[in-house]
């Protein structure tokens, strides 16, 4: 994440999916503490990766077939329809019959693929790349994601806790709860799970401003921009930012493509000592309503596959941050981890942060499962892991 962008000090988000009464009300013991501002702005963005999309949508295993020989260096093949948003990485470690039989699995459907990601620096000769022909591969759409699948993956948040306990309010976009995993199967997966409870709402945020979500690693390498770091600087933590599978969705998944969901690998100016595991949302306000976990009215799941580094573990924080989206607007054919953020110019806003983890906790991951309740105002609360997860 871009250290110019104007999120707290906290970190980010990913995707959890919890039981039903997993917790209770933590007491009051102090707002989640958020640092704004990291470093200077960029006078442009910085272009590091192109999104090509294909004539129509196909399946996994044909976009890569008729992909990677023409580009070999591609870093994703992104998925999207009405329900679900995300990409597989070549990088991430899995095969893609590993992902896609995990996909299934988890969401009882397939992944719909619309494009494919390439990296690219601004010496590159940026003319416009051409798609692989995919006329005569049959154009793929995803099954509907079944009704028991939707049940399974939408228990939710504990919806017993008193009205009382709900910090809502009129005209105020935090989400009212965050709950977030950080375990390690192999690969390291970051799940976050957001909810709103209406007056509170994701249609509050500006439109001049997206929103991005994640939890920050820290190491001892000290607090230079990047990419003037030690060798190997991406790798010194316990999880990579690059390679990642992950995707997007809501609990009754509807239209969560409508928010523009993003994976927010460009890390320029980011510290060397600091690692971000980020998924952002370029149009925030578009966030579906959601009707299976009463009382919250918005819920927003994020689920982050990523490479293992070469640490063990790390000290962490967790953020949920409003960026600004300036300069995707004067600079449209830039990706989304490239200009969202860059520029601090935006509407006034009161609350840009909403932490639900300070690093001043002294937390470190993965195998860390924890709530974040009462828009961060309340200590979060930790739960451990158990042989069959979190919660």
């Amino acid at each position: 994440m871009m250290n110019l962008k104007h999120h707290a000090r906290t970190g980010a988000l990913a995707l959890v999916i919890v039981g039903a009464g997993a917790f209770m009300p933590s007491p009051a013991l102090g707002d989640e503490p958020n640092s704004e501002g990291r470093g200077s702005e960029s006078a442009t963005p910085t272009r590091t990766q192109i999104e090509v999309r294909y004539e129509h949508p196909i399946r996994l295993d044909d976009a890569i077939a008729a992909t990677a020989p023409l580009y070999p260096e591609a870093l994703a093949y992104r998925f999207e329809n009405s329900q679900v948003v995300g990409e597989y990485s070549p990088q991430s470690g899995t095969s893609p019959a590993e992902f896609m039989e995990s996909f299934d699995s988890r969401m009882g459907t397939q992944p719909e693929v619309v494009a494919f990601v390439l990296p690219v620096d601004e010496q590159d000769d940026l003319s416009p790349v051409v798609a692989p022909d995919v006329s005569d591969i049959p154009v793929f759409r995803a099954p509907p994601i079944p009704e028991a699948t939707s049940d399974r993956l939408s228990r939710g948040a504990d919806t017993q806790i008193a009205d009382a306990n709900r910090m809502s309010s009129t005209s105020d976009w935090r989400p009212d709860l965050v709950q977030t995993r950080v375990e390690d199967y192999g690969s390291v997966f970051f799940e976050y799970a957001l909810f709103w409870d209406s007056p509170t709402s994701p249609g509050y945020i500006p439109l001049d401003y997206g929103m991005e979500v994640g939890v920050d690693l820290y190491n001892n390498a000290g607090t230079n921009l990047r990419p003037a770091c030690p060798p190997g600087y991406k790798d010194a933590f316990f999880a990579k930012n690059y390679g990642w599978n992950w995707f997007a969705f809501n609990e009754t998944f509807g239209a969560v493509a409508s928010a523009q969901p993003y994976a927010d690998y460009n890390d320029l100016l980011d510290e060397c000592n600091r690692n971000s595991i980020q998924v952002g949302f370029a149009s925030p306000q578009a966030i579906p309503l959601s009707y299976n976990n009463a009382p919250y009215d918005w819920v927003l799941f994020i689920s982050v596959q990523a490479p293992k580094g070469n640490m063990s573990s790390n000290p962490i924080s967790g953020n949920v941050a409003l960026v600004t989206k300036n300069w995707c607007t004067s600079y449209p054919s830039y990706s989304w981890t490239d200009c969202m953020g860059v520029s601090s110019s935006g509407s006034p806003i009161v609350n840009q942060n909403r932490g639900f983890l300070a690093s001043s906790r002294g937390w470190t991951a993965p195998n860390k499962c924890w709530t974040s309740d009462q828009k961060g105002t309340v200590a979060p609360v930790l739960t451990l892991p158990t042989a069959t997860g979190c919660f």
